[in-house]
């Protein structure tokens, strides 16, 4: 298995030490960095695993949740446009041209880098697996990662803030 799902995880320094070094959280590491003082959790990364089509399953310990992966540019109308879907459509490309396109969608949201910088007091929920395999139980035929979706490929990211209560 190259990806995990947060949920597959009941540690919150095992989780976070998975998201710093392995190889299929190379986009996670890259969207943490755009928020440099949220503190990555593991139980609003659970939350995020929820978070397909804008239903998530709110965790009761946090408030002022911030749907990041649904954030579209300026002027963009349909959901095919935001985060999310752009990071599904692109999964397996390099990452920094698509940072770059999150960057400028977060900044047409207000969240600018100075803004950025100081939430502090935020947490950050990531689950990520941008094009790598996520079941062990069949193949895997293209390399990781991959542009082309594949049996047990996974290719969301999905992203949310808050703060603690």
């Amino acid at each position: 298995m190259l990806a995990k799902s947060p949920t597959d995880f009941s540690s919150e320094s095992v989780f976070t030490h998975y998201v710093k070094t392995d190889r299929s959280q190379r986009l996670a590491r890259a969207i943490l960095k755009l928020f440099p003082n949220a503190k990555l959790k593991l139980d609003l990364s659970q939350v995020a695993v929820t978070g397909f089509n804008n239903k998530p399953s709110f965790d009761p310990n946090y408030t002022n949740y911030v749907d990041v992966d649904g954030m579209k540019p300026a002027g963009a109308s349909q959901n095919s446009d935001n985060i999310m879907w752009y990071l599904s459509k692109t999964a397996g490309k390099p990452i920094t041209p698509r940072i770059n396109h999150v960057k400028s969608i977060l900044n047409d949201n207000g969240y600018t880098d100075e803004k950025r910088q100081i939430m502090n007091n935020y947490s950050i929920g990531i689950s990520s697996f941008d094009g790598a395999q996520d079941s062990p139980s069949s193949y895997f035929t293209t390399p990781y990662p991959s542009e082309q979706l594949d049996d047990s490929q996974n290719n969301g990211t999905l992203i949310y803030l808050a703060t603690e209560k």
